[in-house]
């Protein structure tokens, strides 16, 4: 593999389909160009992300993570510019929405007790970037091309002896 073989990823695809312009304005391929403010929907999947990870990589508290996730957010976004007060109005609610989320899993885990509760997990792996050839149609792999990403993570189900892929999914679609 060349060490500049470009990447496809899940977010180039979906971009490229629902709106060339936009995919040639941000994608790592084309321009690589960012607002901005963050994407609401992908602001609040990271910010669940992050205080999700540092919850089971180092056991700290879900809430915490995500408080400190918000602030250095935040400082980031103000270095760039002033946000509008309509972007303001909506960081607002995606923090909202995203506490209560949160608080909400902290409370489903506390009495969750079935065999695939996390109590029953062991997080082997979080974030694990993957990075594989592109399969072509004829059966064969791309030269060009790789196809990457990222699991969320791999764990090991104690009570049944199963090993997962385990993805955090907050948002239906994206538009």
């Amino acid at each position: 593999m060349k060490a500049n073989t470009p990447e496809i990823h899940i977010s180039d695809i979906r971009t490229f389909r629902s709106c060339r312009r936009k995919w040639e304005w941000s994608s790592g391929l084309k321009r690589n160009l960012e607002p901005y403010i963050a994407y609401p929907p992908f602001f609040t999947g990271r910010g669940i992300h992050k205080a999700l990870e540092k919850h089971y990589r180092h056991g700290d508290d879900i809430i915490s993570a995500f408080t400190e996730f918000v602030e250095a957010e935040s400082l980031l976004m103000k270095d760039q510019g002033t946000l509008w007060p309509e972007e303001e109005n909506t960081l607002e609610e995606q923090i909202a929405l995203s506490f209560n989320v949160l608080q909400h899993y902290q409370l489903w885990q506390a009495q969750d007790t079935k065999k695939y509760s996390d109590r029953n997990l062991e997080f082997l792996e979080l974030e694990y970037p993957f990075n594989v050839p592109l399969k072509l149609s004829t059966g064969g792999y791309s030269r060009k091309m790789r196809i990457a990403g990222r699991f969320d993570g791999f764990v090991y189900n104690r009570l049944t002896d199963e090993y997962w892929i385990w993805e955090m999914k907050t948002a239906r679609s994206v538009q």
